[in-house]
């Protein structure tokens, strides 16, 4: 475990920045435990970033935080909203602003916690104005795809925009399509059209975000995820996906594409066990893991590096932001 963060203490004063903590990681990696813990010592709130998490329906497949640890601690923009409203990106960075604003006023330290790498970086360095991809020029890069496989794409991108390759990964078709196909319309890298962001935390001197990335070994995150997928059955989340699909059949809604659904369904349809629904369930969500770790490798630029979820065995490599945090609270 490493800690690079090098703490200025701020004090009970408007005119220094209030310290906004970014607690990311990837799916059960043990943000939502550490940021209640911190968020205990030091009295601040929890805001959260999470995509998924933003919508009312599904709290146990969702791992919302329950109801006991909402009474300890205040937690933000969790339910939010009902399906008949699409979230984004902009709206959430929108939202969360506004609480920053309060919490500035309140010298209340906020917590954003979540695995939305996307809407973290919205959050910090705002929206990129990258134009739209002409579709003939799309349909193109999708043909080219087709014909020599993502990973030849990618190799093609790395020559025209090494930044955006070093980023993701050669088989994230999508991904590579994306980047590949904004270089040809517009002449521009997308790389470079993203340092063109505006609207973000970090332009702003109010705050100052101190970025913590929780990245477990891959044995223990693989550990974690199965215990959850054990106390999601245990808390009745087949029920929960039951109710959900009867109550949107043939709508196809944001949350459908939550892993559990899919395969929670396959098992309430009869089309395999629910032992097999679990195994489904595992393997997607350590993939979906796979690809947020490395995300925030490659994406976010986070002072702090914890590899161990445990407060108690975090807490001496977080005493220095802890004793800073007090000290606003104060």
């Amino acid at each position: 475990m490493t800690s690079t963060h090098s703490p200025i203490l701020v004090e009970k004063n408007q005119d220094k920045a209030l310290p906004v903590v970014i607690l990311a990681g990837a799916t059960a990696s043990g943000k939502s435990a550490l940021a209640l813990e911190i968020a205990q010592a030091v009295g601040a709130v929890i805001i959260n970033a999470d995509s998924i998490q933003v919508y009312k329906q599904l709290p146990t497949l969702t791992a919302f935080p329950s109801q006991e640890e909402c009474l300890k601690v205040p937690h933000l923009l969790y339910g939010q909203l009902s399906l008949e409203v699409k979230a984004t990106a902009v709206w959430w960075r929108d939202q969360v602003m506004t609480l920053l604003g309060r919490c500035y006023e309140e010298r209340q330290v906020p917590i954003i916690v979540g695995g939305t790498g996307f809407y973290i970086r919205t959050l910090l360095h705002g929206i990129s104005q990258i134009p739209s991809v002409d579709p003939v020029v799309f349909d193109q890069g999708r043909n080219r795809l087709a014909s020599e496989g993502s990973q030849d794409l990618w190799r093609a991108l790395k020559e025209v925009d090494p930044i955006s390759a070093s980023r993701i990964e050669p088989m994230d078709s999508h991904r590579v399509l994306r980047a590949w196909t904004v270089w040809c319309s517009s002449g521009q890298p997308l790389s470079s059209w993203q340092t063109q962001a505006t609207g973000g935390m970090n332009s702003d001197p109010r705050f100052e975000g101190i970025n913590v990335f929780l990245n477990p070994s891959r044995p223990l995150l693989k550990d974690r995820i199965t215990q959850r997928l054990e106390q999601m059955e245990m808390r009745g989340v087949k029920e929960e996906v039951d109710h959900f699909l009867n109550v949107h059949q043939g709508v196809i809604t944001p949350l459908h594409k939550a892993v559990g659904v899919e395969e929670i369904g396959g098992f309430l349809r009869k089309k395999w066990s629910y032992e097999e629904a679990k195994v489904r369930m595992n393997y997607k969500t350590c993939q979906l893991a796979k690809r947020q770790v490395t995300w925030f490798k490659h994406q976010y630029d986070h002072s702090i590096l914890l590899s161990e979820p445990d407060y108690e065995k975090s807490r001496h490599h977080l005493s220095p932001l802890l004793r800073q945090l007090k000290k606003v609270s104060r």
